[in-house]
């Protein structure tokens, strides 16, 4: 069982080309000393980091002479050393290797972080078993995104890390929606941001939310949390396999399918059925509840995207007016992004005044109950008609009206209402 605490291996194979090849610690930017299981391992990488920080060339017989000097105990150590030159790989797979340590080092950490929970409800037995749980599930997520919150990083560390990135040509990963003229205007979903799709009601933000869930989870076979605060599992999978299918939602509903439609269906349900989608439809939903399912699904695989539907139905344990319950909400969710450096996607209501206009266009103060998700939001996307007529084909405007990482601006998609798609 200690076997999968540490990778000696990989410990050593990181060490050696890092010694042999300077350059390679580049990709070590993500690489910490505790992650080193082997305390001859630790002193060594700390060695290497303190010269490479400085940018000076490193080599064994340097490292020997500065452990013979700080670590009495490591003395004549320059046989280990070399023996370590046995390892070396050169840059080829060394990315896999560095992930492995940190892999080892995180689950050393989870074992430690229950052991001790262990020997404490040992010795508290009358302690509350609810608090016991949130408090475990909440840390789970801390332990497996760690962050040092109490060093404060220096500018040029960050800045050098960064145009490493550049030069090694790593691009910033983001999310495709599905929908190309769409991600040609915001190119998609960031790590970190909190995205708003905001509509009145029945002009199709749940559907177009469904669609790139569909999209990630069945295409791109990203693992994708939407929370449903409206409807039932049952609802969203038949929307689901209407989409898919386009089949006639109100056809499935009713159980009025021929032969061909059932085809269509099964297949529609195979491409569901080996998804990484996860829905959650709890009506009481708040931010704790979030916190714990997102912890119970980490334990699986790792979450590319979590979708809110919608922010005013969530909950808050509070006495304080909506305005004040919804901008801790909207602040939450922004937080829970950052930190597990995900988008989080949440859809919102607008007000009701926006049908006594003239001008039905969507503006920042119509988003409903707060002021405060404007402010929050990284990415805010209002969904409008051109008129208030009802049809089964219509075009939908979608008018980008913040955006951090890009332009705004306005595209348009036609929504297939019977099969709730967009195209």
């Amino acid at each position: 069982m200690i076997n999968n605490f540490f990778s000696e291996d990989s410990e050593k194979i990181v060490l050696s080309s890092l010694i042999i090849d300077n350059k390679i610690y580049k990709k070590c930017y993500l690489l910490k000393k505790k992650f080193f299981y082997f305390k001859i391992n630790f002193f060594i990488y700390e060695i290497i980091k303190k010269f490479l920080d400085k940018k000076k060339k490193i080599d064994i017989i340097l490292i020997n002479n500065f452990l013979s000097k700080k670590y009495s105990s490591y003395n004549k150590n320059l046989n280990y050393l070399n023996s370590l030159l046995f390892y070396n790989i050169g840059s080829f797979d060394i990315k896999n290797h560095i992930n492995i340590i940190i892999k080892k080092y995180k689950i050393r950490y989870t074992y430690n972080y229950f052991k001790k929970k262990i020997f404490y409800l040992k010795n508290n037995l009358n302690i509350s078993l609810n608090y016991l749980i949130y408090d475990i599930e909440n840390n789970l997520i801390k332990s497996i995104n760690k962050k040092n919150l109490n060093k404060s990083f220096s500018l040029k560390k960050d800045l050098d890390i960064f145009i490493d990135k550049i030069l090694m040509g790593i691009s910033e990963k983001f999310l495709k929606t599905g929908f190309k003229k769409l991600d040609k205007l915001i190119m998609g979903f960031f790590p970190g941001d909190l995205v708003i799709v905001a509509a009145r009601p029945s002009v199709g933000k749940t559907s177009f939310c469904l669609n790139i869930c569909e999209y990630l989870s069945i295409i791109k076979k990203k693992a994708i949390l939407f929370c449903s605060l409206e409807m039932s599992k049952e609802q969203i999978i038949s929307r689901m396999l209407s989409s898919l299918s386009l089949v006639d939602s109100s056809k499935i509903k009713l159980n009025l399918l021929n032969k061909f439609d059932l085809n269509k269906i099964k297949k529609a349900y195979k491409k569901i059925k080996s998804s990484f989608l996860y829905i959650n439809d709890n009506s009481n939903i708040n931010i704790p509840t979030v916190k714990k399912i997102i912890g119970r699904i980490l334990k699986k695989k790792k979450i590319e995207l979590i979708v809110i539907d919608y922010l005013q139905l969530m909950c808050v344990k509070s006495n304080e007016n909506r305005n004040n319950e919804i901008s801790e909400i909207s602040r939450n969710l922004k937080c829970i992004a950052k930190d597990l450096k995900i988008p989080v996607l949440a859809l919102s209501q607008l007000n009701r005044s926006i049908e006594q206009r003239i001008d039905k266009r969507p503006m920042m103060s119509d988003l409903r109950d707060s002021g405060s998700i404007e402010q929050d939001a990284d990415l805010i996307i209002f969904l409008h008609k051109k008129s208030l007529e009802e049809k089964s084909e219509e075009k939908i405007y979608f008018s980008v009206k913040k955006n951090r990482n890009g332009p705004t601006g306005i595209i348009k998609l036609k929504f297939i209402k019977n099969i709730t798609k967009f195209i």
